[in-house]
């Protein structure tokens, strides 16, 4: 007796987990997969997929969610009743794509067999050109000012007729611009070549381009440029403004760009006789150190009355660096009138 419950317990909960499972809710879709076809870039195409709830139990959907920006599903109910249907309608754009494209959008659910189902998108996304990188930006991550990097974009054409690109200077003239067509005797192949300019200002910057072609469904392209441009020594803080202290005290920062370079402070100086400027740190090589100290001039000195208060000067730091001989930093405080 003890042998037959022993064997029979382990199937008595099988059969009590079928009977639970069969009564449950149960997540039905119209379709798993909707292919779009043939497609143009940036073109929209929309679709329907039918949810039902072939259970018996309430079923709840989570989340719809899908693996790409370019596909926008939206739930028209997320609570459905034993036998209720409702719609999730899907938005694709085809963005920049190219040839055979898959996307996915994921349905979460209380089903207890499925508790996640997918529905397939599947386009093909045609072009006259092809670009690469497809994203039609360019950039260039953070370079030394004055160091010149160059690079390319390769565009081709996909129907017969050869392809002319033209361009030949950006919005702002950050950039060099170089076009070849005919691109190593493929008369469907050019290449725009983009190098940072010597001079370019340092920061964070930012240009474009409009290419024209001669193919007539794209006619021009916006090319995008993005450059993180430093100087060989940079300076934290950038500049200081002191606001209504009665002293000061901080200090200047100065980080090489190349780890390892080697350079001296020569001279430290301000206009502003109440703040002296003193070398704090200087080891020859790596991170240095300017100190500023001293206090702001009396409200009564013509100075302060003349400036309203708000006094404006310049901290100079000289170096041995030919690239980089004078640093100037923006000092400025503010005196209660």
């Amino acid at each position: 007796m003890r042998r037959f419950m022993t064997y029979a317990l382990p199937t008595l909960l099988a059969v009590a987990l079928l009977a639970g499972t069969a009564g449950a809710q149960v997540i039905t879709l119209d379709k798993r997969h909707i292919d779009f076809g043939d497609m143009k870039q940036m073109e929209d195409r929309d679709a329907e997929v039918v949810v039902t709830n072939t259970g018996t139990l309430p079923l709840l959907i989570k989340s719809v969610d899908a693996d790409c920006g370019c596909t926008i599903p939206e739930l028209a109910k997320d609570n459905l009743a034993p036998g209720e249907s409702t719609v999730i309608k899907i938005l694709f754009n085809s963005k920049k794509f190219v040839g055979d494209t898959t996307k996915m959008v994921h349905i979460t659910s209380n089903d207890p067999n499925n508790e996640i189902v997918s529905v397939m998108l599947t386009a093909m996304v045609n072009t006259p050109i092809i670009i690469d990188p497809p994203t039609q930006r360019l950039g260039f991550p953070k370079l030394r000012r004055g160091e010149t990097p160059s690079r390319e974009m390769n565009l081709t054409a996909t129907g017969g007729q050869a392809l002319e690109v033209t361009g030949t200077k950006t919005r702002k003239g950050l950039f060099d611009v170089q076009v070849r067509n005919n691109e190593n005797g493929n008369d469907k192949h050019s290449v725009l070549q983009i190098t940072v300019k010597k001079d370019i200002p340092v920061g964070r910057q930012s240009d474009n381009i409009r290419l024209t072609t001669n193919i007539e469904e794209m006619p021009y392209i916006d090319v995008d440029m993005a450059a993180w441009v430093v100087n060989l020594i940079e300076v934290q803080p950038a500049s200081l403004s002191y606001r209504y202290k009665k002293d000061f005290k901080r200090r200047i920062v100065l980080t090489p760009f190349v780890k390892d370079l080697e350079y001296k402070i020569t001279k430290v100086e301000t206009d502003l006789p109440e703040i002296q400027a003193q070398v704090d740190k200087n080891p020859g090589g790596g991170v240095s150190k300017v100190l500023l100290t001293g206090s702001p001039i009396p409200k009564t000195d013509t100075r302060a009355r003349g400036a309203k208060g708000h006094i404006k000067g310049t901290l100079t730091i000289h170096t041995n660096l030919e690239e980089q001989p004078i640093i100037e930093v923006p000092l400025s405080y503010l005196i209660r009138m």
